[in-house]
């Protein structure tokens, strides 16, 4: 199907049926309005990017009017969760895409929807509204060559295979084959061979994205493991190695595996510490990493779960975590507790304690837990904006345990972290990993952490051996 797709003309894409034209008109009007709000206020799109990227973006109202209800019966629509539609958004020169009687630009729905999430972040949308706007969002840095603002260099094969766990598939082994026609050099380790055992398949494709991101002189190669969200029991009973990404597995409407921590909480290596990649090596399911154990965890919460949307609920596991960490300072455990609710919460202490220090400022709904983490928590009633602020900020915090280290350090770790696991820095990381070491002197890798006190080339510097160990994961 790729070279079909590569060789036309054109493509024509059937979004679904609509009978409803009351509903049919709603989604036209909303789409041009949005398409040609987006097209005035960024130059013809040419500061699109940039625009959509910024959080001041957030706070500015839009100059149309538009209908949030059509535009998220576009995104439950099922073609955006299909996994092969990459292709044909990816390879054809153009789509259009049809809807009942309804014809556009695929570009131009894209572009439409996410244009109004860029101005509507916090505002709520249906499970599946959800989990379409991430295929969409994909689906877009394809179709649209000129100006793939998501991901630098999307068409690397980590990003591939991150990307493809939103997709739904016809087979667990599409979520590597199917992604290999839209590399510019697809690694002959991965030539389409569906006999081949699931696991081999997950681990090899890990291997070359590690390679590769490393040919590119990416010294954070192994940052590809933050895309690592292990379920309970997972470590106990899969097959597949700990350290492979599941390009296999699917997001269900709830948004199961956790997201990533927030960027900009990232550890720095002093000098001379500070390394590229080391080379990776592999045998059947064990990949070599070289790095240092800095710390291991005492204790845990239990998760921060769905079940935490409610506010009452979310109150009571707060309590849980100070209880936890009674002999912390209050801005260590906000400091720690905050990396779960934006990119941009770490910088309220760089203004607090730098106030000449000019970043991004924090929306205001962010400031919720600093103001309600003291002494005691009103478990009711929830503040205003609570269920926006917990669906959309609080998602990084989402299947994740609160931990304390014994060095005394609090931190963030995933949903299966346990006390005995350790706390590694590893070479091409940026951010430290959770260990958890086996009897046989191997390791799993349980995923990764924040951990206030070993965030900073001052913080970290003391822990660093002269020699790194190396840690065989399995």
């Amino acid at each position: 199907m790729s070279q079909i797709y590569a060789g036309s003309r054109g493509n024509l894409v059937h979004l679904g049926d609509l009978d409803d034209r009351v509903l049919a008109k709603r989604i036209a009007v909303s789409i041009n309005a949005l398409v040609r709000d987006a097209e005035s206020s960024t130059d013809g799109f040419k500061s699109f990017a940039s625009a959509i990227s910024d959080p001041v973006t957030e706070t500015k109202p839009l100059r149309c009017s538009f209908d949030p209800q059509a535009l998220s019966a576009v995104l439950e629509l099922p073609w955006w969760r299909r996994l092969w539609t990459l292709q044909e958004a990816a390879l054809a020169p153009w789509n259009t895409a049809f809807l009942g009687a309804l014809s556009f630009d695929l570009l131009d729905i894209s572009r439409s929807i996410i244009w109004w999430r860029a101005h509507a972040r916090g505002e709520l949308m249906s499970s599946a509204a959800r989990m379409g706007l991430l295929c969409l969002i994909e689906s877009y840095n394809w179709s649209n060559r000129g100006q793939r603002w998501l991901i630098e260099g999307h068409d690397r094969l980590d990003h591939l295979l991150v990307g493809a766990r939103a997709f739904q598939k016809s087979e667990p082994k599409d979520g590597v084959f199917a992604l290999l026609a839209l590399l510019a050099n697809s690694p002959p380790a991965l030539t389409p061979d569906y006999s081949r055992p699931l696991s081999e398949i997950l681990q090899n494709a890990t291997r070359c994205a590690i390679s590769g991101m490393r040919d590119q002189s990416d010294k954070f190669a192994l940052d590809i493991f933050q895309h690592i969200s292990h379920h309970e029991g997972d470590l106990e009973r899969s097959d597949v190695a700990s350290w492979a990404i599941r390009a296999d597995t699917e997001r269900d409407h709830q948004v199961l595996d956790a997201w990533p921590l927030p960027s900009q909480y990232r550890i720095h290596i002093p000098q001379p510490y500070r390394i590229v990649t080391k080379d990776v090596h592999m045998a059947n399911n064990v990949l070599q990493v070289e790095g240092y154990l800095v710390d291991k965890v005492l204790n845990v919460s239990s998760v921060c779960s769905v079940e935490h949307l409610d506010y009452g609920k979310f109150v009571a596991w707060l309590e849980e975590t100070l209880e936890i960490a009674a002999q912390q300072s209050f801005a260590d455990l906000f400091r720690t507790i905050a990396v779960g609710l934006c990119e941009w919460d770490g910088d309220y202490f760089e203004r607090r304690d730098n106030p000449g220090h000019s970043g991004p400022r924090s929306p205001p709904t962010n400031m919720l837990v600093s103001t309600k983490l003291s002494a005691s928590f009103p478990a009711s009633p929830a503040p205003a904006h609570w269920e926006a602020l917990s669906q959309d900020r609080w998602k990084r915090m989402m299947h994740r345990r609160f931990l304390l280290t014994s060095r005394g350090c609090p931190g963030v770790g995933p949903r299966v972290t346990k006390p005995g696991d350790v706390v590694a820095i590893l070479h091409g990381a940026s951010r430290p990993y959770i260990l958890r070491p086996l009897d046989n002197g191997q390791y799993q890798l349980v995923g990764e952490a924040y951990v206030d006190g070993l965030m900073r080339d001052k913080e970290i510097e003391e822990y660093l051996e002269p020699q790194p160990v190396v840690f065989a994961l399995v």
